[in-house]
């Protein structure tokens, strides 16, 4: 079955995780999908993108068949950042997982990305009038573990778009 473009968040998603793999961050941490096969945290600063799909909410018609709704998004980027060994407090090394995690925020606050068609996923093309949109977002730092070998802080933004859904009783 045929649906609309923006009705698929899983494009949105591609289209987000393309957009902060090709960001230019402090360290150059790997960045890489939560899902994929073989992928966690490494000795080496990465970044681990995840993405919850929240509910739709009804936004009205585009026209008689059909309907509006605002699709979105929660995006959580995990940061890990190997613990610096033999470092004075006052050196900023110690401090380098916070640089990238307020470049992380800035990047993603009021962000605004145009919606990618992946039908030839070698070479999406633009939907028209559809921008992926971020507000606002946060970050949290994650209490240290002992035994880890990393320290993290995580990164949370909520991403919008209006998604088109044919109303097949129209």
């Amino acid at each position: 079955m045929a649906i609309h473009a923006t009705a698929r968040s899983q494009w949105a998603q591609a289209r987000l995780l393309g957009w902060l793999k090709g960001l230019s961050l402090t360290g150059t941490p790997a960045v890489f999908a939560a899902i994929e096969p073989g992928r966690s945290a490494q000795a080496s600063p990465s970044v681990r993108v995840g993405f919850e799909e929240l509910p739709p909410l009804p936004m009205g018609r585009f026209s008689a068949t059909q309907t509006a709704m605002r699709m979105s998004l929660l995006v959580i980027c995990d940061l890990f950042w190997p613990h610096p060994d033999n470092v004075a407090p006052v050196d900023l090394a110690l401090y380098q997982h916070l640089t990238v995690s307020d470049e992380l925020r800035e990047a993603m606050q009021f962000l605004e990305l145009s919606f990618l068609d992946y039908t030839a996923p070698a070479a999406p093309v633009a939907v028209a009038g559809t921008i992926i949109r971020i507000q606002r977002a946060q970050t949290q730092r994650i209490p240290v573990d002992k035994q880890a070998d990393h320290l993290r802080v995580r990164t949370k933004a909520v991403a919008e778009w209006i998604g088109r859904f044919d109303d097949h009783f129209a």
